[in-house]
């Protein structure tokens, strides 16, 4: 962080409402010595969709030791990306191709801290993947979704119900399913995902 020591480091006044910087200002907060400042000044950034604090943010983004201003950071880039700013960060989200696709949904599955694996053998081609336990709600939720995007056959094609202890009206408990459980231990759960279903190769 470069030294700006002369800048007031709050960031909030005396109402609670952020200060009314300019905008040299505020990119110069940015790179304020105070995570508290640097994250009030992403939050300006998110409002004005400032162009030009666009690299300073992947900086954040990228580097930043404080969670609070990564977040930040990252939520005033989509606004920008939102806006229609180019953000090479994002590049791949203009490709719509289903390799491109998988390439995303495998890369932010490991952010969740999930492992992925790609696995064939003679029967069958499907990804491996382990869920650690001690995760937080949303990201069992958006694991979840993540996963699904990984079969190639729509729902409920293949479709076999996960929480196979339910039976279901409504989804056959069919042999060739796309996503499976394959066994629990005390640090997490194994999955099996067939792209186009468990369906034993010839």
């Amino acid at each position: 962080m470069t030294d700006n020591s002369n800048l007031n480091p709050n960031p909030i006044n005396n109402e609670g409402e952020p200060h009314e910087w300019d905008i040299d200002t505020v990119r110069r907060r940015l790179r304020h010595f105070s995570d508290w400042t640097r994250w009030a000044a992403a939050r300006e950034v998110y409002f004005r969709k400032d162009t030009q604090s666009r690299d300073m943010l992947v900086d954040l983004l990228q580097n930043d030791p404080y969670m609070l201003v990564r977040r930040m950071a990252s939520q005033a880039l989509g606004a920008l990306y939102d806006a229609g700013v180019e953000i090479p960060l994002y590049a791949q989200l203009n490709n719509d191709s289903p390799e491109a696709r998988k390439e995303l949904i495998i890369a932010r599955l490991k952010e969740l801290g999930v492992q992925v694996h790609w696995n064939e053998d003679k029967y069958y081609d499907s990804y491996h993947i382990y869920v650690p336990f001690q995760l937080e709600p949303t990201q069992y939720m958006e694991i979840g979704c993540l996963m699904g995007q990984l079969v190639e056959v729509p729902f409920p094609q293949h479709y076999a119900p996960i929480a196979d202890t339910i039976p279901s009206l409504v989804l056959p408990d069919v042999p060739s399913h796309t996503i499976h459980e394959r066994d629990s231990t005390p640090s997490g759960m194994r999955f099996s995902v067939f792209p186009n279903g468990a369906i034993r190769k010839t």
